[in-house]
C-alpha cells in the first residue's frame, strides 16, 4: 500500500463530521426537551387565543403548536445540513482512503448514513405534508369555531405526530451511532490501525523463458 495512504487522516475531515454528528444530536435532545416544557407550561396556564374566541376545544395545543413548529423547524434545517456536511465530509475522507471503505467501521458509518438519509427523506417527502395539511384543517376549523371538525382534525394530526415522534427517536438513535463510530474509527485511523486488511494479490511473475537470454 502506498505510504501516503498510512498517513493519519486530516484533521478537518474527522473534526466536520464530529461536529455535525454532535450538532445534530444535541438539536433534537434540545427540541424535544424544550417542546415537552413548552406544553407543560402552556397546559398549567391554559390560556385563550385571540381570534379562536368560538373554539370550545383546548387553547394551549394550539398554542404550543406554533411554538413547537418553529422549533421543530429549526431543527430540521439543523439535521439537513448535519447530513449533507457529515456525509460529504465522510464520502471525502473514504475516498481518500482515511478510513479504508473495506474496514468494518466504515461500512457501519456509511449505513447509519445512508440510514438517516432515508429516514429524513421520508419525513420531508412523506410524513411532513400529511401533518401540515392536518395542522392546516385543524387550525382554521378551530378559527372558525367548527369545534368537531377541528377535533377530528386533531386527532388525524395526533396519529402522524405519534410516527413523526418515533422518527424523531430513530434519528436521534442514529446520530448517536454515526457520532460513536466516527470517535472510534478516528481514534484507529489516527494510530493507523483502520487499514485494508484485505491480503494483496500475488502478482505474477513473468516466465523465465519469455525472459530471454541473460547478458
Amino acid at each position: 500500500m502506498p505510504d501516503e495512504l498510512r498517513k493519519p487522516p486530516p484533521h478537518r475531515l474527522e473534526a466536520i463530521q464530529v461536529a455535525a454528528w454532535a450538532t445534530f444530536s444535541g438539536a433534537l435532545l434540545v427540541t424535544g426537551a424544550t417542546a415537552y416544557f413548552v406544553f407543560t407550561l402552556l397546559k398549567r396556564l391554559d390560556p385563550t387565543l385571540p381570534g379562536f374566541e368560538l373554539y370550545e376545544g383546548e387553547h394551549w395545543r394550539l398554542l404550543g403548536g406554533y411554538v413547537a413548529e418553529r422549533l421543530f423547524f429549526g431543527s430540521d434545517a439543523i439535521g439537513f445540513l448535519a447530513i449533507c456536511i457529515g456525509g460529504g465530509a465522510f464520502a471525502l475522507a473514504c475516498w481518500k482512503g482515511y478510513p479504508h471503505p473495506r474496514t468494518w467501521t466504515a461500512a457501519i458509518r456509511a449505513l447509519l448514513v445512508i440510514a438517516l438519509i432515508g429516514v429524513m427523506t421520508y419525513r420531508f417527502a412523506v410524513l411532513d405534508p400529511e401533518m401540515q395539511q392536518d395542522l392546516n384543517t385543524y387550525r382554521e376549523a378551530a378559527r372558525l369555531g367548527h369545534t368537531e371538525q377541528a377535533l377530528a382534525a386533531r386527532n388525524a394530526y395526533d396519529v402522524h405526530h405519534r410516527t413523526a415522534s418515533n422518527v424523531m427517536v430513530a434519528s436521534l438513535a442514529l446520530s448517536l451511532g454515526a457520532l460513536g463510530f466516527t470517535l472510534v474509527s478516528t481514534r484507529r485511523v489516527m494510530q493507523g490501525e483502520a487499514q485494508d486488511r484485505t491480503p494483496a494479490k500475488p502478482r505474477l511473475q513473468e516466465p523465465k523463458l519469455a525472459q530471454g537470454p541473460r547478458r
